[in-house]
């Protein structure tokens, strides 16, 4: 994925129009921000999965700088993970009732607690001082679906800036409820990825004209107080 805006001319007239500029968010303040990772993990980025996301392999090195940067400033990275019991599928049977016997089956074992998917894609920076949120719902903000408005009050967080897979889904059902919850989110366009192109850049340009501010990798080190672009690639060499 090349590391260029998605977002559209009109997306952002409108944006300057409602809110009188194009980006709401000026500056983070890393004693209240955290950087939220979602869903890279091998279910959707290993080669023979069913729900292999290809794009998602052209935004690790992104993550994986703007993880380091987070740490740099001393803000919290965290990394989301989907987990799927037997409990969850009784209780979000919405969704796992309209699933083929096939396709419940493999997403039950593989995104098992002790399941292969379930695990972060070995191309990721995880350090011991990240902290790991199991999910079990799209969004990590829906009802009894994680612990993570307990995890961000542990830090004090009020911003969240978001990135991962898919865009179109877990991304932005996690955006979305962020800001009901009355969080500011900043997504990072070009570390999200989808599996359809014009799905991730609709989704995109949704949550930027509803839910979020939206800007790319390398503006990201500047909002957090680090003197330009290139602190985030030496900090991540």
């Amino acid at each position: 994925m090349q590391n260029t805006s998605v977002l559209w001319g009109e997306s952002i007239a409108r944006v300057q129009a409602q809110y009188g500029k194009a980006n709401r968010i000026a500056s983070l303040n890393p004693q209240e921000t955290a950087l939220l990772v979602v869903d890279m993990q091998k279910f959707y980025m290993e080669p023979t999965s069913t729900n292999f996301c290809p794009a998602a392999l052209d935004i690790i090195s992104n993550i994986n700088s703007l993880a380091s940067a987070f740490r740099d400033v001393d803000a919290p990275v965290i990394w989301l993970r989907n987990i799927v019991g037997n409990k969850d599928i009784k209780s979000w049977s919405a969704f796992y009732e309209c699933l083929t016997e096939t396709h419940l089956s493999y997403r039950r074992d593989k995104l098992a607690k002790d399941g292969d998917g379930f695990q972060l894609f070995p191309g990721m920076d995880v350090r011991s001082s990240d902290r790991k949120v199991n999910k079990t719902r799209f969004s990590a903000f829906s009802r009894d679906a994680s612990n993570i408005e307990k995890v961000l009050g542990e830090y004090g967080t009020q911003v969240l800036v978001v990135c991962g897979i898919v865009t179109n889904v877990c991304v932005e059902s996690t955006v979305r409820d962020a800001m009901m919850l009355n969080y500011e989110v900043l997504v990072v366009e070009d570390a999200c990825a989808s599996s359809n192109e014009r799905a991730h850049e609709a989704s995109i340009n949704s949550m930027y004209t509803h839910f979020a501010d939206v800007t790319l990798t390398s503006t990201v080190p500047r909002l957090l107080g680090l003197e330009n672009s290139q602190d985030l690639k030496a900090s991540a060499a």
